[in-house]
């Protein structure tokens, strides 16, 4: 899905410079469902057990 959607505004920018806010919201949908908080606590405790080994 995602490279569909960057294929589409490859297709809408074909003719001008690319910005990188063209990608802007480009898989959004991935992260609709997870929680922020949830995703950085988890994130810091992986680099937390790393840090231990």
């Amino acid at each position: 899905m995602i490279n569909n959607e960057l294929k589409h505004k490859q297709r809408l920018s074909a003719n001008s410079q690319h910005c990188i806010l063209e990608l802007r919201g480009l898989g959004k949908h991935l992260w609709q469902d997870i929680s922020v908080k949830d995703y950085i606590n988890a994130e810091r405790d992986s680099w937390i057990k790393s840090k231990r080994n």
